[in-house]
């Protein structure tokens, strides 16, 4: 995010994600704007459908920071925590005094040197939003701390498409990433009428293709989605 860049406006967003062709779950997020200039996005993922009967698999992730003018928005905490068969906890401190990330992963700590303007693997995607709102038309690339490293995601700008998903028919500009192994790609539509909302995702690894569709958006105000997400901070999240 460029520097002294305005954050996306608050967001609660629900999508549908499917694999190989096949409904196999869905992805809801909440992005909160405090009037400090606090920040707090939420995401979590859960089996529906037959993929249900067989998996209880949930992913939630949520990263808290602060809108820094010369950074954007920079994470000072981010958490996943992925229940069912194989349990994983990660949780990363950023101390930016050093910089560096302090790692802790089912209990085992380890600090990793980050740069200044590194960010989380929630915050990116606000990232995202906000430079393609301004115009960036270059590669796109965000230090990331993701897995215990310090990596470079890459992001190059496609061109402009009419994409359908379950909440309509939206003009998109496409995003793809590039990684380091040939048979794993990834695509972003987002929708400048959305604030560049992601609208789609397309992820391709390992012979299987993940797409992730918006199902519905509502930009409310910061205070109402703070108000509404205190919910979310119980054990269970709502249905």
């Amino acid at each position: 995010m460029a520097a002294g860049a305005e954050a996306p406006p608050a967001f609660r967003a629900r999508y549908h994600v499917a694999a190989a062709g096949f409904p196999v779950g869905v992805m809801e997020r909440s992005f909160e704007r405090f009037p400090d200039g606090r920040f707090r996005f939420w995401s979590l993922t859960r089996a529906r459908g037959l993929v249900a009967l067989f998996r209880s698999e949930r992913v939630e992730e949520s990263s808290e920071g602060r809108l820094v003018a010369a950074h954007g928005l920079r994470p000072d905490r981010y958490r996943y925590q992925r229940g069912g068969g194989k349990p994983r906890t990660v949780d990363i401190a950023f101390d930016w005094s050093v910089p560096r990330a302090i790692n802790t992963v089912n209990e085992q700590q380890w600090q990793l040197a980050i740069e200044p303007g590194t960010v989380d693997r929630l915050v990116y995607q606000l990232h995202i939003m906000q430079d393609v709102a301004n115009g960036a038309s270059g590669p796109l690339i965000y230090p990331v701390a993701d897995g215990g490293k310090l990596k470079l995601y890459h992001f190059e700008r496609i061109g402009e498409e009419m994409v359908d998903v379950p909440l309509g028919r939206f003009r998109t500009i496409r995003l793809e990433r590039r990684y380091e192994k040939a048979d794993t790609h990834a695509s972003v539509w987002v929708a400048p009428e959305l604030h560049h909302l992601p609208v789609r995702v397309v992820h391709h690894e390992n012979g299987i293709t993940t797409r992730v569709s918006l199902e519905s958006v509502d930009f409310t105000p910061a205070s109402a989605v703070a108000e509404a997400d205190r919910s979310l901070t119980g054990p269970e999240a709502p249905p």
